[in-house]
């Protein structure tokens, strides 16, 4: 359970190179390289670094569990890409949202306002 993590990260692994001890994090529900074609695209949910599928907090949809944030802890295979750093002074209160809610929104307005710029986004 939990796919809506914000977090302070307490290990970081030796590939690591952006994210720093004791950041706090928002941390994005489906897992993904942030490098292969997919990802580049934007496309984080056909990664083609993991089994389609691949998230925290959901049932196991692909043989794989990756645990979720009402965890003590959790592992981020690939948090260099998937990581995102908060300023400090931000609650993490503000940010639940930002890990699913946000960008499924932002997905569905944004390509519509690029095609359309101005246009109405709710009437």
């Amino acid at each position: 359970m939990g796919h809506e993590t914000v977090a302070r990260v307490t290990h970081i692994g030796d590939k690591v190179k952006d994210i720093k001890l004791g950041q706090l994090v928002v941390v994005p529900f489906q897992i993904n390289c942030g490098i292969c074609g997919a990802c580049q695209r934007g496309i984080t949910a056909e990664c083609e670094a993991v089994p389609r599928l691949s998230a925290y907090g959901l049932s196991c949809l692909n043989g794989v569990e990756y645990g979720g944030g009402l965890a003590d802890s959790m592992s981020v295979p690939y948090a260099d890409a998937m990581l995102m750093p908060v300023p400090e002074h931000i609650s993490p209160v503000y940010l639940a949202a930002m890990a699913d809610n946000l960008p499924d929104g932002f997905r569905t307005v944004a390509p519509y306002l690029a095609l359309h710029p101005g246009a109405e986004v709710l009437k």
